[in-house]
């Protein structure tokens, strides 16, 4: 029987402290399948071999930032299903870019520092919703 701590979960953060952070605390956590990308298109080439069933993601990162890659997974314009879960990860935003996150309809937010408690909640959140995405053509036509 697959349980949670069985689920293949990305994490994609460009600062590499805080990605190695993270990375442990899901580890410790009991997550087995944690994979690490330190860019959004390292992510992307990631997502051609293992099917995520999660993907953390930091906003704020050079050249592709998380909001992007979000909109990616849900317009179906990568390797992963459409309703591939995603937990956005954030120290601060706008109000326009978690508006945004929102519209792309992001399975939750996660505060950084993040505290192991909180996100093995988010985590367990993410899953537990029935989510079930718009057609394609309702996130791509959304402003990133």
């Amino acid at each position: 029987m697959t349980t949670i701590r069985d689920k293949k979960i990305l994490l994609v953060e460009d600062q590499l402290f805080i990605l190695n952070v993270i990375y442990e605390l899901l580890k410790s956590a009991g997550y087995k399948h944690v994979d690490r990308a330190p860019s959004a298109e390292v992510a992307l080439d990631l997502m051609i071999n293992c099917k995520y069933d999660l993907i953390i993601t930091d906003i704020e990162m050079e050249k592709m930032n998380g909001i992007e890659l979000l909109k990616m997974v849900r317009s179906g314009k990568t390797p992963l299903s459409p309703d591939t879960r995603v937990i956005i990860l954030t120290s601060h935003a706008s109000t326009q870019v978690l508006g945004t996150a929102i519209a792309l309809d992001a399975n939750g937010f996660l505060v950084k520092p993040a505290k192991l408690d909180k996100t093995v909640e988010k985590i367990q959140a993410a899953f537990d919703e029935d989510f079930k995405p718009r057609r394609a053509i309702g996130y791509s036509v959304i402003s990133t």
